[in-house]
C-alpha cells in the first residue's frame, strides 16, 4: 500500500494579537517583505553574534492583525476554514477591554491546539509557573519581553513557524502510518477470517472422512465376518469329502478338486482374517496381551507349518541363532506367530530356488531389550521404490507380481502394526533386485531379570543348553 503525499508547504502566515497599533507597525516593519530597510542592520547584528544572516533575510511572512482576542479568534477561524491556518500567533498580554492574552491563548488552543504562540508582555502579571498552571501546557508557548529585539523577533517566527510545518508533517505522517495499519490490519483480520472459515470447512470435511472411514472399517468387519461363517462351514464339509475321497481310490479325480477347494479357502480365509485384522486396527480396536511364552517353541511351530510351502517349492527352509536368547518373553504368542508365519510365507512365495532362513537373536536398543527375527530370502528382490510402498494397505511392490504371486496387500501392513503393538517393528533391512530381500522383526521382550539365556542346538531346535540367568 503507497503512503499519501506527507510534504508540508511551507506556512509563513503569522497573527498579531496586540492593542496597539504601533505594535502592529512594529511588527510588520520586522516581518513584512514589503520593507528591507533593517535587513542590512539586522544582517550585520547577526554576524557579531554568530548566527546566519541568510535565514534572517530569507525568511518572508505573512502578517494579519487584529486588536482584541475576540476579534483574533475569529481571524483563525477564517483563516482555517479557507484552507490557509496560521501556523502562529504573537498575543499581547494586556488587551483591556476584552479578553487578556491568557485568556485569548486557552481560547484559541481549545480550538487550534497545534497553534504555536508567543505571548508579549512588558510586565511581570505572572510568573512562568502560574502561566502553565493558568493554561495547563507549556510545549508550544514562549513569552517575549517588550521591549523586543527585532532578530528575536525574527528568529522566534522563523524558528516556530517551521515547528508547525514540522509537526504538521509529522501529523500527517502518522495519519499516514494509522491508515496503513489500519488498512493491513483489515487484511488479517481478513486472512483471519478466510483462515478460520477454512479450517471449520477443513475440521468438517476430516471429521466426515473419520466417520467414512469407521463406516468403512465397520462394513468390512461385518461383512468380513458374514463370509467368515459359511466358509469354515464349506472349508469344514470339503475337508471330510477330501478325507473320504482319499480312501477311495476309484475318484482320483474328485480328490484333486477337493484339494483345490480347500486351498483356495484357506486362502479366501487368510485374506478374511487380515481384513478383519485390520479393521480393528483402523478402529483402535486391535488386542494384544503380554504373556510369558517360549520364542523357541513359536518359532519350531513356524517352520514346522511353513516346511511343506518350502518342499513344495524345492526350497531350504532352516532356522539359526545368532546367539543366547530368553528362555521366555513377555509378548502375545499369537499375534508373534502370526507375524512371523506371513514373513516367511511372504518369503517362500516370492522365492523360486534356494531357500529361506530365518535368524534369532537378542538386541539391546534405548528402549531395552528387544528379540529380532531376520527372514532371508534368495527371491525377486525389489528397489527401493518399491520397498517404500509395501506397507500400505492394499498395496504390493510390483503389479505384475500381484498377477503372477497373488495377495491383496494387506499382511506386511498389518504386520508392521502389530508388531508396533508389541513394542517393535518391521522393515526391509536389505533388499536387491534379483539378489533377494532381509525383512526384519523387532518384538519388545518385557523385563528379563531373572530369566535365564539359551542356545538351541543346530541339530535340533528343540533340544537347548541353558547358559544361565541375568
Amino acid at each position: 500500500m503507497n503512503g499519501t503525499n506527507t510534504t508540508v508547504e511551507k506556512n509563513r502566515r503569522i497573527l498579531v494579537i496586540d492593542d496597539s497599533k504601533g505594535i502592529h507597525d512594529d511588527f510588520r516593519k520586522v516581518l513584512s517583505p514589503g520593507d528591507h530597510s533593517n535587513f542590512s542592520l539586522d544582517a550585520a547584528r547577526a554576524k557579531v553574534l554568530s548566527m546566519p544572516a541568510s535565514t534572517i533575510e530569507r525568511a518572508v511572512f505573512e502578517l494579519d492583525f487584529a486588536f482584541q482576542g475576540q476579534e483574533g479568534l475569529e481571524l483563525v477561524r477564517e483563516a482555517t476554514a479557507g484552507g490557509r491556518p496560521y501556523a502562529m500567533t504573537f498575543v499581547d498580554m494586556r488587551m483591556p477591554p476584552g479578553w487578556d492574552g491568557l485568556e485569548t491563548i486557552a481560547h484559541l488552543w481549545d480550538e487550534w491546539p497545534d497553534l504555536q504562540i508567543v505571548l508579549c508582555t512588558a510586565y511581570s502579571d505572572y510568573s512562568w509557573e502560574q502561566i502553565v498552571q493558568k493554561l495547563g501546557r507549556s510545549d508550544q508557548l514562549l513569552v517575549l519581553k517588550k521591549p523586543f529585539d527585532n532578530i528575536e523577533v525574527r528568529q522566534l517566527a522563523h524558528a516556530l513557524t517551521e515547528k508547525w510545518c514540522l509537526a504538521r508533517q509529522a501529523s500527517l505522517k502518522m495519519d499516514d502510518l494509522a491508515r496503513m495499519v489500519q488498512a493491513r490490519t483489515s487484511e488479517l483480520e481478513l486472512a483471519h477470517d478466510n483462515l478460520t472459515a477454512m479450517n471449520e470447512t477443513l475440521s468438517v470435511a476430516k471429521q466426515a472422512a473419520e466417520e467414512a472411514n469407521h463406516s468403512k472399517s465397520r462394513f468390512l468387519a461385518n461383512v468380513s465376518h458374514e463370509i467368515r461363517t459359511p466358509m469354515t462351514a464349506i472349508l469344514g464339509y470339503a475337508e471330510l469329502l477330501h478325507d473320504e475321497e482319499s480312501r477311495n481310490e476309484t475318484a482320483p479325480g474328485n480328490a484333486d478338486a477337493l484339494q483345490t477347494i480347500l486351498r483356495n479357502g484357506e486362502h479366501l480365509l487368510n485374506v478374511i482374517d487380515n481384513i478383519l485384522d485390520l479393521s480393528n486396527i483402523e478402529t483402535g480396536n486391535l488386542e494384544v496381551e503380554a504373556v510369558p511364552c517360549s520364542p523357541v517353541e513359536i518359532l519350531s511351530n513356524v517352520i514346522a507349518r511353513m516346511n511343506p510351502r518350502a518342499e513344495q517349492k524345492g526350497l531350504d527352509l532352516t532356522s539359526d541363532f545368532t546367539g543366547p536368547i530368553p528362555h521366555t518373553i513377555r509378548t502375545d504368542p499369537a499375534r508373534l506367530r502370526q507375524i512371523l508365519l506371513n514373513l516367511v510365507d511372504n518369503a517362500i512365495k516370492f522365492t523360486d530356488q534356494g531357500g529361506v532362513r530365518l535368524q534369532t537373536g537378542l538386541v539391546d536398543d534405548d528402549d531395552g531389550p528387544k528379540l529380532q527375527f531376520d527372514v532371508v530370502d534368495s527371491g525377486i528382490g525389489m528397489t527401493e521404490q518399491q520397498a517404500g510402498t509395501l506397507f500400505c494397505p492394499f498395496v504390493q511392490a510390483d503389479s505384475s507380481a500381484t498377477r503372477r504371486y497373488g495377495g491383496a496387500g494387506l499382511g506386511l501392513a498389518i504386520c508392521r502394526k502389530l508388531a508396533q503393538a508389541l513394542g517393535g517393528d518391521v522393515v526391509v533391512a536389505e533388499s536387491e533386485p534379483g539378489g533377494g530381500s532381509v525383512f526384519r522383526l523387532t518384538v519388545g521382550t518385557g523385563s528379563l531379570e531373572g530369566v535365564g539365556r539359551i542356545l538351541p542346538s543346530a541339530e535340533n531346535e528343540h533340544a537347548a543348553q541353558v547358559i544361565g540367568a541375568t
